[in-house]
């Protein structure tokens, strides 16, 4: 599938996010000068954030590779957020009283978390052979965080050895990334200097 040209530019998801925020402080802006707080107001300040948040998740996916998975990882990270966005607006301003809809919006909501920090992981998983090891690693250990995740929701694994798994995953993760940034970075200024 191939996206509009505009959707890897970060700075359409920038703006996007600094007007949400500019949304946000209005609706609170106006609570505080007419001295009300209502619950549409608190609806709509959610609202405001939750758009925000949804672009802030978005920029990351500028970031991903035009090569190799990427044409995948974007629209389909791209698409999930979408989706995620969705379902969360429509139960803060339906409220169903259904816990099979907040599984799934959750379940939805880590998945386009997922998606786009594997495709961010990938896309810096170049250059030497330690940089793609831990680019890799990286994406492979944000994938199975994610389908830990989603399980776990789903099927409300309240096990504390699943968890803990889940938390030693996580760890693995940020070691992996850091490790890839940094040896990123290493080999980029190894280059620069002659």
């Amino acid at each position: 599938m191939r996206l509009p040209e505009w959707t890897g530019r970060p700075q359409i998801y920038a703006a996007g996010c600094f007007l949400s925020v500019l949304a946000a402080i209005a609706v609170v802006a106006f609570a505080i000068g007419t001295l009300e707080y209502t619950k549409t107001r608190g609806k709509l300040l959610l609202t405001a954030l939750l758009v925000a948040g949804f672009f802030v998740t978005l920029v990351g996916a500028t970031a991903m590779p035009r090569s190799g998975p990427g044409p995948w990882f974007r629209p389909a990270a791209i698409g999930v957020a979408v989706s995620a966005l969705l379902l969360m607006v429509i139960g803060l301003w339906g409220t169903p009283d259904s816990n099979a809809f907040w599984k799934a919006t959750a379940g939805v909501t880590v998945l386009a978390m997922g998606l786009v920090a594997a495709g961010q992981a990938l896309s810096r998983a170049g250059g030497s052979r330690a940089v793609r090891v831990a680019g890799v690693l990286s994406a492979s250990l944000a994938a199975l965080l994610t389908v830990m995740a989603v399980m776990g929701i789903a099927l409300v694994i309240g096990a504390a050895a699943y968890w803990w798994a889940f938390g030693l995953a996580a760890v693995g993760w940020v070691i992996a990334s850091c490790a890839g940034l940094f040896l990123g970075r290493l080999l980029r200024r190894s280059v620069e200097q002659p």
